[in-house]
């Protein structure tokens, strides 16, 4: 286990510091029955996109795009239709059902990445391509990656986060701190940021999880606009499948998972972020989104830390409180 360093350090200091108490209530959204498991949720402008999953084992449900319209204030109850796959192009493809991928959100746009599925329910092996659904038209596309460029391997059960950067050229500018949508608590947002019609902008990071045969600590980051795959450091401890990730201001935060033997916790790996730009006679932009050193690790027992559990396939989301 790494020792404690800057960065981690400073996530410490911030945790030890006296806030008021937070309160949070479970609220049963009523009207909706939609059991499944190894599906992905993704919530934008007070809709949440539910794709994928499975009821009965190994048997994936359908590729239909299943919207709730989430209640808000005092109406519990919620509106909910399924909307099958269609391409934006005539006779273009679409993701065949699967379970066990994962699902970013940057704007308006929901970007997926692997998963199993077919008959012999193996991870599916689409090259590192990434599928893209469109919240305003409710049409999938896809990206592919440049030809000859590295991509990650087919797999299952991994993780992933979505963020805003790098923006295109002709966008307004928004600090790197402020590049993801947090929630914050108490509402549900109205609208969506609106990324870029041509392709759209920002970055995709896909960790871990169960490719053909055991399990990776692997990490990559896929840049929308340039369609590449750049593969970052690996996080610290073991391969494992269903760890959690989340990402606010520019650091990116993992925690559990099942390492083939046992669940993982007890600490938290921490990556820092950092924007490369340019500025030169043809002017200036953001080039893309790199690692700003090696993952450091807080270790919550270490520290006499409160912290949650070992486990695995959890949800790990960040809030805005104030």
């Amino acid at each position: 286990m790494m020792e404690i360093g800057a960065t981690a350090a400073k996530i410490t200091h911030g945790l030890f510091q006296n806030t008021h108490p937070l309160k949070a209530k479970w609220n049963r959204i009523n009207g909706v029955q939609l059991p499944r498991s190894s599906h992905s949720v993704s919530v934008i402008a007070g809709r949440a996109y539910i794709f994928g999953g499975e009821i009965d084992p190994r048997e994936p449900v359908d590729n239909d795009m299943h919207v709730i319209i989430l209640p808000s204030g005092t109406v519990t109850n919620a509106d909910y239709r399924a909307i099958p796959a269609k391409s934006t192009r005539t006779g273009g493809e679409v993701p065949e059902k699967r379970v066990g991928h994962t699902a970013g959100v940057i704007g308006e746009r929901i970007f997926i990445f692997g998963g199993r599925g077919g008959k012999d329910m193996r991870p599916l092996e689409e090259n590192g391509r990434v599928w893209v659904y469109d919240t305003r038209t409710d049409k999938w596309s896809f990206l592919d990656p440049v030809p000859g460029t590295p991509f990650p391997a087919a797999r299952s059960y991994h993780t992933s986060v979505a963020i805003e950067k790098p923006e295109s050229p002709n966008m307004k500018s928004v600090e790197f701190d402020q590049a993801i949508e947090e929630t914050k608590i108490g509402t549900i947002a109205e609208s969506a940021q609106t990324d870029d019609e041509q392709g759209g902008h920002g970055t995709l990071f896909v960790h871990a999880g169960c490719p053909v045969s055991g399990r990776t600590n692997d990490f990559w980051a896929f840049d929308v606009r340039s369609r590449t795959w750049k593969e970052f450091p690996s996080a610290p401890g073991k391969p494992r499948g269903g760890t959690s990730l989340a990402v606010s201001k520019q650091r990116i935060y993992r925690y559990g998972g099942f390492n083939g033997e046992s669940e993982e916790g007890g600490y938290l790996d921490i990556l820092e972020l950092a924007l490369e730009t340019f500025n030169d006679k043809s002017g200036s932009g953001e080039l893309g989104v790199a690692p700003k050193g090696d993952w450091e690790t807080l270790n919550f027992e270490e520290e006499s830390m409160k912290h949650p559990g070992n486990r695995s396939v959890a949800g790990l989301h960040t809030i805005n409180t104030g």
